[in-house]
């Protein structure tokens, strides 16, 4: 999840700077936050507060329908009821036959 919100090639930097920054010695959580945030040029308390920090995950239902003149409506809902919202990126793809 984390590569897909910082992107690959800012992901690939992430990792070898920690590694650099802390080979050889201990590294806490914080730690790595504070490398992907000095990387990705934002702060990113929210993905680590909802992923690393938080307990629980996101639960989708998925729908669709044809509306006519070539229009489709996506439907999607987070359905866990124990946790509030995650924010997550999706990917949408769509295609024909």
């Amino acid at each position: 999840m984390l590569r897909f919100v910082v992107g690959d090639d800012n992901f690939w930097k992430i990792l070898k700077k920690y590694a650099q920054d802390y080979a050889y010695t201990s590294a806490t959580t914080e730690d790595f936050q504070d490398v992907c945030e000095q990387v990705y040029g934002t702060e990113l308390e929210w993905f680590f507060d909802q992923w690393i920090y938080k307990a629980g995950y996101p639960s989708y239902q998925f729908g669709w329908g044809y509306s006519g003149q070539n229009k489709v409506r996506v439907i999607i809902n987070q359905t866990q009821e124990d946790f509030p919202t995650f924010k997550c990126l999706l990917n949408l793809s769509f295609s024909s036959h």
